[in-house]
């Protein structure tokens, strides 16, 4: 075993216990909290006169009416009409395995271990597959910024050069801290502590998953939503990258969580933490801004009407706002660019929308066209980076020594929604098509799991561990269609989870859903310029 192997597996085994010990006292504390709940009968039942059977009844009756808002009731099963003959052979046995597993998955020890399992799957991945990214891909780069943080710089793009808005900053703000540590005690590499981050953060969604499918669907509806992103092959092998996704998905989750409580039990102070965490979420990925919607839609699938969402989200929107405040200012005075978003959007939208836009990521099959009028001008273009390209002489003078960021951000952008909007047809069509890569390539997070700077790392393992991403995708939207064919509920939560999905995808836009991972494909093997295209380079 190499010394890099041991050191990444120790560190990984002291997170592991840090988590056990975690699950375990929230496990403790809950159970205190439940045997310091007075009970009726024994001791306590015994020193008070017997209630009469009205009496009871009626207690009963206030108890159910008084709990009634603050806790989801359990949807009613149907009374299944005796089937006599063979038909009703058939039946009994599915009615018997229905009957025995909903209490079974109802119980908070079956979601605990999914949580367990699913932090074991992440470590023991990312011990194995973790490598530090290189070049100016998306991972090398957020790396490169958390780094500067601990060093007091704001984000440059590429480690140099003047003042940049390209990059989100939340995730490289929240790795700081820890690679700080990490610099200071030499203890581990800087993009392994980044994927020990993924792992807290995918440990996380996966209890908030169980979390919210509770309030939507019901207790028994827990295990099975934190067990099926537990074992997510897409989720688990990306926790492996320093990409912005695993990160990003419990800000969305906790905010979707906390909405629907709020809609429950509103409070001016649950809608601005709301805000928060709306806040937080856009400053990780853009598509964080489809929070700011989540009161409404929380409310809206909870009552059955748009009434009474005004309020709440303006609260949300005016706290979200009220944080953004500072970045804008920032992002306005260093870049001229004010906004809080991250300018690297305005190539999505550009090469999302295009004559040449194609569906799925293919780097070979790129016209020089879309490269040229998406990245021509961009900050990848900038000479420093000449020799990164391999280019030299006439080909290096001919780049730019200094581009404008925020001039480049509103030509790419207007490029691309103007297209949109003057060839409705093909935008259709290409939206298909988008929409139907999305779903079968998911097997694409294998090379992700290594920066996509290693195709085929895995060996004979790599196309079965893709073709498992893949299936995974397609059995749970196999799920969801059955659950909305067959829940009331389900189709009463429809007004929350489709627009998070559609509208990025709309757009094209990174995608909320985590495992796809188009954007980042193609912003990690990007040719900004025709002379860098021309030498060959397989990416920076």
């Amino acid at each position: 075993m190499s010394a890099a192997l041991g050191e990444r597996l120790a560190v990984a085994l002291a997170v592991a216990l840090g988590l056990l010990f975690l699950v375990e006292g929230v496990a403790l504390r809950r159970r205190g909290r439940a045997a310091s709940t007075p009970r009726t009968g024994g001791a306590a039942g015994a020193s008070r006169p017997k209630a009469t059977r009205a009496e009871t009844a009626a207690a009963t009756t206030a108890a159910a009416t008084t709990a009634a808002p603050e806790t989801e009731p359990e949807p009613e099963t149907p009374t299944r009409r005796r089937v006599d003959g063979p038909e009703g052979d058939r039946q009994a046995p599915v009615a018997r395995l229905a009957a025995s597993l909903a209490p079974r998955l109802a119980r908070r020890e079956v979601v605990v271990a999914a949580v367990v399992v699913g932090a074991a799957l992440r470590l023991a991945w990312v011990v194995w597959a973790t490598r530090t990214p290189t070049g100016l891909r998306d991972p090398a780069e957020y790396l490169r910024i958390a780094v500067g943080l601990t060093e007091g710089d704001l984000p440059r793009f590429g480690g140099g050069g003047g003042p940049s808005a390209f990059w989100p900053p939340g995730y490289p703000a929240l790795l700081a801290p820890f690679v700080w540590v990490a610099r200071e005690t030499g203890w581990a590499s800087t993009a392994f502590v980044a994927s020990l981050v993924n792992v807290v953060a995918g440990t996380a969604s996966v209890a908030l998953a169980g979390v919210l499918a509770g309030q939507w669907l019901g207790r028994s509806a827990r295990a099975v939503a934190a067990w099926l992103v537990a074992l997510a092959p897409g989720l688990v092998f990306w926790t492996s990258t320093p990409h912005t996704e695993t990160a990003f998905t419990p800000f969305l989750l906790g905010a979707l969580v906390l909405a629907s409580a709020a809609a429950d039990r509103p409070s001016t102070r649950r809608w601005a933490l709301v805000g928060v965490l709306a806040a937080a979420a856009f400053l990780v990925r853009s598509p964080g801004v489809i929070v700011l919607a989540a009161p409404a839609l929380a409310l809206r699938g909870r009552t059955g009407t748009w009434r009474g969402a005004l309020r709440p989200t303006l609260v949300t929107v005016a706290v979200a706002a009220a944080l953004l405040v500072p970045w804008t200012v920032r992002n306005g005075v260093q870049v001229g660019f004010w906004s809080p978003a991250s300018t690297n959007n305005a190539g999505a939208v550009c090469f999302g929308h295009h004559d040449d836009a194609l569906p799925l990521w293919e780097p070979e099959k790129l016209s020089q066209r879309i490269q040229d009028d998406c990245y021509g001008t961009s900050p990848y273009a900038e000479r420093r980076f000449a020799e990164l390209y391999r280019l030299s002489g006439a080909a290096a003078e001919a780049m730019p020594v200094e581009v404008d960021e925020a001039a480049w951000y509103r030509e790419a952008t207007g490029k691309g929604v103007r297209w949109a909007l003057t060839h409705p047809l093909d935008e259709l069509r290409l939206d298909v098509h988008k929409v139907w890569e999305t779903w079968s390539s998911e097997g694409r997070v294998v090379d992700g799991a290594r920066n996509f700077e290693d195709p085929g790392w895995a060996g004979r393992w790599h196309g079965p561990l893709e073709a498992l991403a893949d299936w995974w995708g397609w059995l749970v939207g196999a799920l969801a269609l059955a659950g909305l064919a067959t829940s009331a509920a389900c189709r009463r939560a429809l007004v929350l989870w489709v627009p998070i999905n559609a509208v990025p995808r709309e757009m094209r836009w990174p995608e909320t859903r985590k495992q796809r991972r188009w954007y980042e494909s193609c912003a990690s093997d990007r040719r900004p310029t025709t002379q860098y295209h021309s030498a060959g380079s397989n990416g920076p």
